[in-house]
């Protein structure tokens, strides 16, 4: 019994190996500069507006930074200068630096995100850390994100 699992194994590896192709003519790599916008929703509207430097692979694959900014959406603004990077093939992971201000005062925010990702578009949920003024009105402490990416050329 064991030696016919043994050999069922094996076939299965050599038939795998049959089926690898190691030509990469459907590989394509490219970086590019894109406009950035996104709408963040929770218990505050938020729109987003930056640029970012993405690069993709075989069609899906995506990772990149940004720079940009989130403005409220509503009662009394709110702007958040931002710096951040993400990765995005299916699932989408990323860490976003804010600095929230009503131009009075400052609060900074760590935001890990994960969600679903691929080409020019993501759809995250992010927890906004505080790392000063945990008190600081009208900031999410989660957030949903939709965010697409426009290719300049």
């Amino acid at each position: 019994m064991n030696r016919i699992f043994a050999l069922g194994i094996a076939m299965m590896g050599w038939l795998h190996g049959l089926a690898q192709d190691d030509n990469l003519d459907g590989y394509v790599h490219e970086s590019t500069i894109n406009l950035m916008v996104g709408y963040q929703v929770f218990s505050n509207h938020y729109l987003e507006l930056g640029v970012a430097k993405r690069s993709t692979s075989y069609a899906v694959i995506s990772t990149g930074g940004f720079l940009g900014g989130e403005v409220r959406l509503g009662e009394g603004w709110l702007l958040g200068p931002k710096i951040g990077v993400w990765y995005g093939g299916v699932l989408a992971a990323g860490a976003q630096l804010i600095a929230y201000t009503d131009l009075d005062k400052f609060a900074f925010r760590l935001r890990p995100e994960i969600g679903l990702g691929a080409g020019p578009a993501k759809f995250t949920y992010g927890y906004n850390i505080p790392l000063n003024a945990s008190d600081f009105p009208g900031i999410n402490s989660h957030c949903v994100s939709l965010t697409f990416f426009w290719d300049f050329r």
